[in-house]
């Protein structure tokens, strides 16, 4: 974040929209589990493959950007403290 967003304020909106991002993400990657969970009772078949194969990636997605927008949310206030200090 540059001294010119954290002077007008920028830097603010762009956290929350990533905080909302990764709550977002997280609760998707919820449903995706118990979506995989649904699929993997089920009786087998070529669409239960594909219900487990669509669960697990979309799992598998929602989960990497989470993680990336965590690990990108705490480089920044990282970042803030340092040039506070």
């Amino acid at each position: 974040m540059s001294d010119h967003a954290c002077q007008t304020g920028a830097g603010r909106s762009t956290r929350r929209r990533a905080y909302l991002w990764f709550w977002i993400l997280v609760a998707v990657a919820v449903l995706a589990t118990g979506a995989l969970s649904s699929a993997l009772t089920a009786t087998p078949s070529p669409l239960t493959g594909l219900r487990v194969a669509a669960s697990g990636l979309i799992l598998l997605g929602s989960l990497t950007f989470a993680a990336r927008v965590m690990i990108a949310l705490e480089r920044a206030r990282r970042r803030a403290r340092r040039t506070q200090t």
